[in-house]
């Protein structure tokens, strides 16, 4: 339920209702705002467009594309949007947003590594060697000592 919604059967439908995941990525409650306010100029007439053909068909519709962060990152989205009828009349669209892609990961972090013997009891790396301590092995010596306390290496603020 985080990525439905459901709109107002208006000329520009407002959110009546929206999922926690798209009131998150817009960073405000939904409710009460129009859904065409959340597009580019651009693309308006495409959405209303195909708010007006779900409505006036009685039939779902699909739309396909792309959402902006502030941080110039995007993600292709897809919206499927299906009437709501009662009595032959379209009286709320009903819908669900999906990211299809994921924001780019700009770097990983380890958190706890847990390293399991054969029985899958927990055991710790052994002290690594003089060479694994060297510049080129720096990723090592942080990943054996991590589970010991904090990283060998100050510079790094895990």
């Amino acid at each position: 339920m985080p990525h439905t919604f459901i709109l107002d059967e208006a000329k520009d439908p407002a959110f009546r209702l929206a999922g926690t995941a798209l009131c998150e990525a817009f960073g405000h409650e939904l409710k009460g705002t129009t859904f065409l306010s959340l597009w580019d100029w651009g693309a308006r007439n495409a959405v209303a467009l195909s708010l007006r053909f779900a409505k006036e068909n009685a039939s779902p519709v699909t739309i396909e594309g792309y959402c902006a962060y502030e941080d110039s990152t995007s993600s292709k989205i897809a919206i499927a949007i299906a009437p709501l009828r009662h009595m032959a009349d379209t009286t709320r669209l009903i819908g669900a947003v999906e990211f299809l892609t994921r924001i780019p990961m700009h770097e990983q972090r380890v958190l706890s590594p847990l390293f399991l013997d054969a029985q899958g009891a927990a055991k710790f790396s052994p002290k690594p060697k003089a060479e694994d301590l060297s510049p080129a092995n720096a990723w090592l010596n942080q990943l054996l000592h991590i589970g010991r306390g904090r990283p060998t290496n100050s510079r790094e603020k895990f």
